[in-house]
């Protein structure tokens, strides 16, 4: 074999192995894509599962209330977060994103914590008027993680065909 032979199956070969590994690579990174649009999405599910229970919550305590305690409930407990998605690899994210996702359950159980206290010293009433603005507020919280999450990733807004707003009902404070 003459050396431009050599030379012509070195480069095929390089140029060949750099190619491979270049489709690897460009199949690892769209996986990794797709690994993180599943996370933000099951993650926003999560977000907006507690947002609907903490709009269910306040429309219970606007019925209780208006009926003078006849029809709906008062409530003393925040709703409870499902578990966030597992085998994440959170340096890979958004770090910003990664920050309201992780800080919202501190923040969680630091508003029950309140709840608790409201009630020890000021009983039922103060505890369930604590009660509902810490729902309105992590509620709507959780809104904004979600759509943050649906933004970042570029996955459609949740459409719930139910006849009923309940971002609005989380955003009023009537």
């Amino acid at each position: 074999m003459d050396l431009q032979s050599l030379t012509v199956a070195a480069v095929s070969g390089t140029l060949g192995a750099a190619m491979t590994q270049g489709v690897v690579l460009w199949r690892e990174a769209r996986k990794s894509d797709k690994d993180k649009r599943y996370w933000a999405l099951t993650t926003a599910l999560v977000f907006e599962r507690f947002a609907l229970t903490c709009a269910h919550q306040l429309e219970e305590t606007r019925l209780f209330q208006q009926s003078s305690g006849a029809a709906g409930s008062e409530h003393f407990n925040l709703p409870v977060l499902d578990a966030l998605p597992s085998g994440v690899d959170w340096q890979a994210l958004d770090q910003n994103i990664v920050s309201l996702v992780l800080s919202f359950p501190l923040e969680l159980e630091e508003s029950g914590r309140g709840v608790t206290f409201h009630y020890g010293v000021l009983g039922e009433d103060g505890a369930a008027e604590y009660c509902e603005g810490q729902i309105r507020d992590r509620g709507a919280q959780a809104v904004q993680i979600a759509e943050a999450l649906r933004a970042k990733y570029d996955i459609k807004p949740l459409r719930l065909n139910v006849g009923w707003d309940f971002r609005g009902t989380l955003h009023n404070a009537d």
